[in-house]
């Protein structure tokens, strides 16, 4: 794309007789109202594929995990000595099967400890577990004579209603023994003690788990995978259109413009050797100028638009991350009191959990898992992917302003050849990432992790309920869909963005540019200014150049300053130069 927004000689040319400019070196959106339609028409085409892909690409392929309800049965000591049990209004709900079950199969469940069971059903969703029985101590029921002490149906916990009890539907019955006081309002299974377990008044023993094979899909969207291809297709044919489009010479780099300039000098910019981007900018600019000594700190040579831009929209995601996970703390906070960075841990990266999904359904209700609802919540779980790269592509065009502004800086000190996209004689090629390796890589591995972290902080979130029936193998399911979000990415993902945002204001504004050159600033009429050669150096473009005052003698009156191939001296200091 930036070599799409990169001008030709011959627009830079009819801009600069018009008193305007254009960016070089850098993405530009400036240079938008200066190219040829049919550039803008395929930069468009490729930055327009790219939105539908970081929304939904991330998420044509998901996976559903299907989560059980099920029975918690407190029964005597002698249950499995074939006492009876009270029937009355079991029947309907299948409890007279899932006894017999227990009952007769005794083999086919897994034995636990106290310790055992808070661990395997303190979970926000079973997914390879079922009913579980609690053996205590006591005999049957006197009045009754029942075997059957007390049973309770444990809800799939949603997590939509915003309060502690949404996490808690599926193990309240846990911390029935434990002292309210201690366990505040909500049931903190890191607090639990397994001595102190007991459910309906009734002392553990012993349990009895039953043990179900875990069910999850993966799912794919075709619809998502068609709109992934056609936006795929419209990038192959914009970037192969892009061959055929006629481009003329594009000035990509500096390099690019400084060899065009040193070719064939601009009119426009004659007698100007010392104008700087500043007074291009104020329209200040003189044919004659004093030369002043100056050092100035990198982050003056990237736009101020371009400043605003990366660092309002920083600050509001930064802000706004923070904000969000100050929330998501103050949720696990009120649903475990005693949640410290282990517990944190624990909770996962990027699984789920329901004391981290989003309130997102009216009156707390859960959401269908329909069409519309899924593509709903996979492009708001993508969305902060899209705002990075948008963010990201600021960022690196802040570098390359910084970085582009050095190198040309550089030349008012030492001899080398120019950096082109094409190289001709002595002359260098350019970097492969449009920056130094040491700046390009970093940047690369810093945008990658941060990809992941986002996509492991909010994702889609889709669990199939499988509801208690009168026989398992005849379970119906229904299935809802929300956003689940995990803290620990989330803290990681604040981290690193702050430090990126932290390395870049500190690289701006700790580092100097070396002093000597008036600052360029991606600006083509300072490029061009600083381009006027002796006329016998007619291929300076191709051989090592410097930047510096030629033939500046105390007879002259008025010295000239360029880019040649030829010796140069430094300018004198409150001299004038044109």
């Amino acid at each position: 794309m930036q070599c799409l927004t990169a001008p030709t000689r011959e627009e830079v040319d009819t801009a600069h007789r018009r008193g305007k400019w254009l960016d070089i070196g850098i993405p530009s959106v400036k240079n938008l109202w200066r190219i040829s339609p049919a550039k803008v028409i395929l930069w468009a085409l490729l930055g327009l594929s790219s939105i539908p892909l970081h929304l939904i690409w991330n998420s044509a392929i998901f996976d559903a995990i299907s989560a059980n309800e099920y029975y918690v049965f407190v029964v005597s000591s002698n249950f499995f000595e074939g006492a009876r049990w009270n029937q009355t209004g079991t029947r309907a709900d299948g409890v007279d099967w899932r006894l017999n079950n227990f009952q007769q199969n005794v083999t086919r469940t897994e034995r636990m400890d106290n310790a055992s069971a808070i661990a395997v059903y303190g979970k926000s969703y079973l997914t390879d577990r079922a009913d579980i029985l609690m053996v205590s101590y006591d005999l049957p029921d006197q009045k009754t004579n029942s075997s059957l002490l007390y049973y309770q149906l444990e809800d799939l916990p949603t997590g939509l209603y915003g309060d502690s009890r949404d996490a808690e539907e599926g193990h309240r019955w846990l911390c029935d023994g434990h002292d309210a006081t201690v366990l505040s309002t909500s049931c903190d299974i890191n607090r639990l003690e397994p001595s102190n377990l007991k459910f309906h008044g009734h002392a553990a023993k012993y349990f009895l788990s039953e043990q179900t094979d875990e069910q999850c899909e993966l799912l794919f969207s075709k619809v998502i995978m068609i709109v992934v291809i056609t936006c795929n297709c419209v990038k192959v044919v914009a970037m192969v259109g892009s061959l055929f489009v006629p481009q003329g010479n594009p000035l990509v780099t500096t390099g690019d413009a400084a060899a065009s300039f040193l070719d064939l000098s601009d009119p426009n910019t004659q007698g100007r050797c010392l104008l700087a981007r500043r007074e291009v900018d104020k329209k200040t600019a003189k044919a004659a100028k004093r030369y002043r000594l100056h050092s100035i700190h990198w982050l003056s040579a990237v736009k101020l638009s371009l400043w605003f831009w990366c660092m309002g929209l920083c600050a509001i995601a930064l802000g706004g991350s923070t904000v969000l996970l100050n929330m998501a703390l103050y949720r696990v906070k009120t649903s475990s009191p005693s949640a410290d960075l282990h517990a944190l841990w624990l909770m996962g990266f990027g699984s789920v959990n329901s004391n981290a999904l989003l309130n997102i359904g009216s009156n707390g209700k859960t959401v269908a898992a329909t069409a519309s609802h899924i593509t709903l919540f996979i492009l708001l779980a993508n969305s902060p992917q899209l705002a990075f790269s948008f963010l990201y592509l600021l960022y690196n065009a802040i570098y390359t302003s910084m970085l582009q502004a050095a190198e040309w800086a550089d030349f008012a000190s030492q001899r080398k050849p120019l950096r082109v996209t094409f190289p001709k004689g002595k002359q260098r090629s350019t970097y492969f990432l449009q920056l130094p390796y040491r700046y390009g890589f970093p940047l690369m591995v810093a945008s990658t992790v941060m990809h992941f972290l986002m996509s492991q902080s909010i994702f889609l979130v889709m669990i199939k309920r499988n509801p208690v029936t009168t026989n398992r193998s005849e379970m119906i399911e229904d299935a809802f869909v929300t956003c689940g979000y995990s803290i620990v990415p989330i803290i990681f993902a604040v981290a690193l963005g702050g430090i990126m945002l932290l390395t870049l204001i500190m690289l701006g504004g700790l580092r100097r540019l070396p002093a000597g050159m008036p600052l360029m600033g991606s600006c083509s009429r300072v490029i061009a200014a600083a381009c006027h050669r002796p006329e016998e150096d007619k291929d300076a473009a191709r051989l090592p150049v410097q930047w510096g005052a030629v033939d500046d003698t105390e007879d002259r009156e008025v010295g000239h300053c360029t880019f040649t191939s030829m010796e140069v001296t430094k300018p004198i200091e409150g001299r004038l130069y044109e």
